[in-house]
């Protein structure tokens, strides 16, 4: 059992892991582009780690990164990223506990998903003004195959302080 500084320290590494992530996107890698799209990882870092941190708080990182994420971005609605994130939270929890585990194709197939439930409700949310299902699955695919290559660089760095902090376990 972790003591409550192991847990806050342990969170707090993963988070300004993830901070480094997302400063490492915007300055460097700005104008990486695949036909007009952009490079977005937000959803790949919140779904990854709670793929390596099943449970509570894995769902409680998804739950403040959408936050911070709504704070900081323009989303098709409010509390967009928050109920994305959450809900790729889910599916990364039952992903990496009942079918994968800590493995390179199980960070693969989190961010997939994570991709798919963020399209899937961008799908719901526009759909009452006449988009089409395809549109978003085509915009998310492209979104998919531009961010897909940083989940093996993602996976390993994650994979490094996820065995760092459970050394023991």
């Amino acid at each position: 059992m972790k003591t409550r500084s192991e847990i806050i320290f342990q969170w707090s590494i993963y988070s300004a892991v993830s901070l480094l992530v997302l400063l490492v996107q915007k300055f460097l890698l700005p104008e990486l582009r695949l036909f007009g799209v952009a490079l977005f990882l937000p959803p790949m870092i919140a779904a990854m780690l709670s793929a390596f941190e099943p449970g509570a708080e894995g769902m409680l990182f998804a739950l403040f990164f959408g936050l911070l994420c709504d704070l900081a971005l323009i989303g098709p609605v409010p509390c967009f990223y928050t109920v994305s994130f959450v809900f790729s939270a889910i599916l990364s929890g039952i992903i990496s506990g009942r079918l994968l585990s800590g493995q390179l194709l199980c960070s693969l197939t989190v961010s997939v998903a994570a991709y798919l439930a963020g399209d899937l409700l961008r799908w719901v949310l526009m759909a009452a003004d006449g988009t089409r299902l395809f549109d978003v699955l085509l915009y998310g695919g492209k979104e998919l195959l531009l961010a897909l290559p940083f989940a093996v660089p993602l996976h390993f760095l994650y994979s490094f302080f996820y065995h760092r902090f459970h050394f023991y376990d």
